[in-house]
C-alpha cells in the first residue's frame, strides 16, 4: 500500500513478481495433485467398516486426512486464479500508461 501511494508501483514489478508466484502456485498445485490424486486416492476411497475399535479411529484419521488435501488443492486454484487476475489487472495498468 506505502509503494502504490507514493506513485513507485511499477506494473512491470507486479507483472514479475506475481508471475513469479503463480509458478510457484503451479508447482505447489502440481505437488498437491501428484499427492491427492496418485496413490492415496485409494486411500481415500475405502470405506468404514463401521463399529468401535481401531479402523474406525484410523479410517477417520485417513478420511480426514483426506479431506485436508482436498482442502489445500482448492487453496492453490484459487490462489492460482487470483495471480492470474492480478496479471491482468497489471497488464491493463501497463498498457494505459504508456
Amino acid at each position: 500500500m506505502l509503494l502504490s501511494f507514493q506513485r513507485r508501483l511499477y506494473p512491470g514489478v507486479v507483472i514479475l513478481k506475481a508471475f513469479i508466484l503463480f509458478i510457484l502456485y503451479l508447482t505447489g498445485m502440481i505437488g498437491t495433485a501428484s499427492q491427492l490424486f496418485g496413490p492415496i486416492i485409494k486411500v481415500c476411497q475405502g470405506d468404514n467398516s463401521g463399529g468401535l475399535n481401531v479402523d474406525s479411529l484410523l479410517w477417520l484419521l485417513q478420511r480426514s486426512t483426506c479431506e485436508d488435501w482436498y482442502v489445500v488443492f482448492g487453496f492453490f486454484v484459487v490462489g492460482m486464479l487470483f495471480e492470474v487476475w492480478i496479471l491482468i489487472v497489471a497488464r491493463q495498468v501497463l498498457a494505459r500508461s504508456t
